[in-house]
């Protein structure tokens, strides 16, 4: 959904290759299937492709509750190059539909070559649970793909212990941050340049990786205000040293990938 611009963004860390395939550094709890429908709740690894071409790399998750956040990382070098967020429907069985809206990070811009921010509606998809994610959507009068695979470190454990710490390496769109999370899930970051973000990190489902996360964004000009939306935990030196996460309001993203 994003595309490059002139501007290239400070990549943040070798973080493509961070999560995908991983598994273990919990229990799987089986789950009775749904009655009528296939379960599309997971992490899926996968790509943006439009016209033919891969736009980006794709790491995206799908609650229990059927809120979608999409990572989007360029292809090029890895850089988080912007994020997707909305809700899926299924229906007839394994059949998806949904809507949300999509994001470029500074530097990037989406599929029509200019805009930052669109809504986009999910026209079609299939899901086989557990397997693979097949969307199909519009945004800007454009149209694109999503091809995914299901990640099975979605089905480690979660817990305000497992992302609770003090992360040593994080930044903004480039700009160094402190970050941390206390036992009861209480986030507390701050940039080099002042800006404060304090919020709550929350377990969706203990079942499953995957956290609710709530800010609220002071003294930066541009990015002020209210944010909700997802995390995962994912590897680079050691399990689960990695929060990955975007969150959303009405104008703005922020991404990051703090590591312990």
């Amino acid at each position: 959904m994003t595309a490059r611009k002139v501007v290239a963004l400070t990549l943040l860390g070798a973080l493509a290759g961070c999560g995908g395939g991983g598994g273990g550094g919990g229990s799987e709890t089986p789950r009775p299937a749904p009655p009528s429908a296939a379960s599309p709740d997971g992490i899926w690894e996968g790509t943006l492709t439009h016209g033919g071409s891969n736009v980006n790399d794709a790491s995206c998750l799908i609650t229990v509750e059927n809120e979608l956040a999409c990572i989007l990382f360029d292809p090029e070098n890895g850089a988080l190059a912007g994020a997707v967020h909305g809700s899926v429907q299924v229906s007839n069985g394994n059949q998806l539909s949904g809507s949300g809206t999509g994001y470029a990070a500074p530097g990037y811009v989406l599929i029509d070559g200019s805009s930052v921010t669109a809504n986009f509606t999910i026209t079609g998809g299939t899901v086989a649970e557990r397997s693979t994610l097949q969307l199909s959507f519009s945004a800007l009068g454009q149209t694109g793909t999503f091809s995914g695979t299901f990640d099975p470190i979605y089905d480690r454990d979660s817990s305000l212990a497992t992302v609770a710490g003090v992360y040593t390496v994080f930044d903004v769109f480039g700009d160094p941050a402190a970050f941390t999370i206390d036992g009861n899930g209480t986030l507390l970051s701050q940039t080099q340049s002042g800006c404060i973000g304090n919020g709550q990190v929350s377990v969706i489902d203990p079942r499953f990786n995957g956290y609710a996360v709530q800010a609220t964004v002071s003294n930066c000009p541009g990015l002020n205000g209210e944010y909700q939306g997802l995390g995962v935990t994912l590897d680079f030196a050691g399990t689960n040293d990695v929060f990955l996460f975007g969150v959303f309001n009405s104008g703005s993203v922020i991404l990051g990938a703090p590591l312990k």
